[in-house]
Order: structure tokens, then C-alpha cells, then sequence
């Protein structure tokens, strides 16, 4: 029998897992889609995708969206009609939210594991915060 090797997965690996788990649960909590209001199989959207690490974690960056909203629907959807989405979000959200995030956008971010332990342990104060 032959053993097969895995690879670990490193530290910075499990923190990014934790916060990816962390984030959209805390996104999900709000219990309904922002948009049309259905409760079952939400999802979390980002405004701004994954790659923007200067905002991939940040609650501010999350959308609560059922999955017709998130991905299906031709009318309305975050992926099939993105300018109606962001319209919509930007009119929802306001000015200010926009402004803010796109410059936290901007920002060039490389986290270390002291950066990324961080970010965890604030997204858990966040989800306990909720909890209450």
C-alpha cells in the first residue's frame, strides 16, 4: 500500500480559513437578504472581491444576499448585473460608505501572521458582539 503525501497547510493558510469562515458568517448573521429580504441559504458577497486584501475581511466589504441575488437572476444580481447591483448598494449604503471603502481599497495590504492572528480575534469580538 502506498502512502500518499499531503501537504500541510501552513499557518497563514488556517488563519485565512478562519477569517474566510469568520467574515461570512458574521455577514450571514443579518438573517435576511438585503435585498428582496428571503432568510433561506444566504450567502456573503464581497463589494470588492477576495483579491482586495485590503478589504477581503473588513464587514463593511460584506453583502448579505439570498443566492437568486447573489448569483441567479438576470434582473437583479451581484454577478449577472453588476452595475444594477452597485447602483443599488451605493444608494442603499450611501455616499460615505462608498468613500470610505474605496480608499481602504486603494491601500496596498501584505498581512503578517501577528496581522492576520489580529484580524481573527477581532472578527470574534465582532461575531460575539452580535450573539447578545
Amino acid at each position: 500500500m502506498v502512502k500518499r503525501k499531503y501537504r500541510r497547510r501552513t499557518e497563514g493558510a488556517k488563519l485565512r480559513g478562519k477569517l474566510n469562515t469568520l467574515w461570512s458568517e458574521i455577514i450571514r448573521s443579518k438573517g435576511k437578504c438585503e435585498f428582496c429580504s428571503e432568510t433561506k441559504f444566504l450567502n456573503a458577497h464581497h463589494h470588492y472581491g477576495k483579491r482586495a486584501l485590503s478589504v477581503r475581511w473588513d464587514i463593511d466589504n460584506g453583502v448579505c444576499l439570498c443566492p437568486r441575488c447573489h448569483v441567479y437572476s438576470s434582473v437583479f444580481s451581484a454577478h449577472q448585473t453588476p452595475a444594477t447591483f452597485v447602483r443599488w448598494i451605493n444608494k442603499k449604503r450611501g455616499k460615505n460608505w462608498e468613500e470610505r471603502l474605496r480608499k481602504k481599497h486603494a491601500k496596498v495590504t501584505k498581512y503578517s501572521l501577528a496581522d492576520l492572528e489580529a484580524l481573527v480575534i477581532r472578527l470574534e469580538f465582532i461575531k460575539k458582539g452580535e450573539k447578545k
